[in-house]
């Protein structure tokens, strides 16, 4: 295995800056694959997945950080349709619901963004490599 690389892979996150809290605190994540060539990416610990892990920073207005409160899993090794394709320049997207996994409140506004981690890939020669995200800024937002 290879040490991590950069600038491979792109992650953002995206929200309404306003929210009503009976719906949820909805968050998209993308990932865009800046490789040359496709690229398998294992969607664990990722927002791909939905969210089976501590994967946010979730801030208050205090700026005192979120207890994550959602399921871990332990797993065993990988299998094949753990991962997805990923192509030149391409980006593979889903929205998910941080209300569901932290302690929200109407009436407050939340300071979000993706916890720094590693991605596992397989790249076009068949070789696994641990590869870290350029990670978008910070999102404000606000639960009606």
């Amino acid at each position: 295995m290879q040490s991590p690389s950069f600038n491979q892979l792109e992650c953002k996150i995206s929200a309404q800056s306003s929210q009503k809290y009976t719906d949820g605190l909805w968050v998209n994540f993308s990932i865009q694959s800046k490789y040359d060539k496709p690229v398998m990416l294992l969607t664990w610990q990722t927002p791909l997945e939905g969210i089976m892990g501590d994967l946010f920073v979730v801030k208050d207005e205090a700026g005192n950080v979120l207890t994550y409160q959602g399921p871990m899993i332990k797993r065993s090794a990988p299998t094949e349709s753990d991962f997805i394709s990923l192509e030149p320049n391409k980006s593979a997207i889903n929205k998910v619901n941080l209300s569901l996994v932290y302690q929200l409140q109407a009436g407050k506004t939340y300071h979000l963004n993706l916890k720094d981690r590693l991605f596992n890939i397989i790249d076009s020669e068949q070789k696994q490599q641990f590869v870290r995200c350029d990670i978008s800024d910070e999102i404000l937002v606000s639960l009606e």
